[in-house]
Parts: structure tokens; C-alpha cells; sequence
């Protein structure tokens, strides 16, 4: 679970950055939406502890998560009465080439775009398509997403990252 927060803050600041300089999607709702794409990991997770007899090991649990927490999480939001654009945002930014009938940047397109940013210097990294492979990447305008701006935006999150949790300590 504290790893779960700790990359959806992760995510949700990276969202924020990455829609300010975009100047297409409003920087709070990337903020809100970055930290709710993995939200159905939450439940998955708490019924795995009440479960835990029941699991091998962590790498069973490990392989299901993305397969189970997509919908979970789309079903959490549309109870909690969130709106259908949000509630969507986890189906929508576990599938990294998820194409929105919008040819404009959308917020599930920036997520998905965050998302990948904050794997990079990890083990996953490895297992990721390429940056210009996925939907998301050819609706910044002017080739704005380069290995440049990738370090500035991961840079800006990780003050943000750092401010956020002087808040929380």
C-alpha cells in the first residue's frame, strides 16, 4: 500500500507538470486523475491481506494486479459518484495504446504519459513500449516530448513530489 501512494503521488505530480506545459488539459484535473489511475489496486490489495492464505506467493499477486485493477478501479469511482471522464481514467491509462476518439491531448493521454515517465530508471522500464510507439505521445504538439523535456518534467515532479510530502510528514 505505501508503495501504491507513493506512486500515485508519483504520477499525480508528473500528471500536473506534464499538463501545465501542455497548456491543453487543466494541470488540477491531471493532478486528480494521476493519483486515481491505479485506485483499484486498493481493493485487490486489501482482499489479497484478508486472503492471504490463499496466495503462493507475491508474484501471483503480482501478475494479477494489473488484469484486476482496472475495472476495480473504474467501478470504486463510479460509486464514489465521480464523473464518467474520471471514472474511465483507470481502464483507460492501464492500456499504455489507448486512443481517445479526440485527436486533441486528452487527460487519460497525459496520465498514460505520466505514467510511463515515472518508470523510467526502474526495473519495469525494460518492459515498456518505446515513448513514440504509444497514441499519447503523437498529440504533443511540435515534437515537444524529447529526452530534454522528459528530464525538465521529471525534474519539476520530483520537486512537487518533495513538497507534497513535507505536507504529509
Amino acid at each position: 500500500m505505501q508503495g501504491l501512494w507513493k506512486q500515485s503521488l508519483y504520477v499525480s505530480c508528473i500528471s500536473f507538470v506534464l499538463a501545465e506545459e501542455s497548456g491543453v488539459v487543466k494541470p488540477e484535473d491531471a493532478l486528480l486523475a494521476g493519483l486515481i489511475a491505479d485506485i483499484g489496486a486498493i481493493p485487490v490489495l486489501h482482499f489479497a491481506g484478508q486472503h492471504a492464505a490463499d496466495l503462493k506467493d507475491m508474484e501471483d499477486l503480482e501478475f494479477l494486479l494489473p488484469f484486476l485493477s482496472p475495472a476495480s478501479g473504474t467501478l470504486v469511482l463510479r460509486t464514489l459518484g465521480f464523473s464518467e471522464d474520471l471514472a474511465l481514467i483507470p481502464k483507460q491509462t492501464s492500456d499504455w495504446f489507448f486512443e481517445s476518439s479526440n485527436d486533441k491531448l486528452t487527460l487519460a493521454d497525459v496520465v498514460i504519459l505520466a505514467k510511463l515517465h515515472s518508470y523510467i530508471g526502474t526495473p519495469k522500464a525494460k518492459t515498456l513500449p518505446y515513448i513514440n510507439t504509444i497514441p499519447a505521445y503523437t498529440k504533443l504538439k511540435n515534437g515537444k516530448l524529447n529526452p530534454d523535456f522528459s528530464l525538465d518534467l521529471l525534474h519539476k515532479a520530483h520537486q512537487r513530489i518533495h513538497s507534497a510530502m513535507s505536507i504529509f510528514s
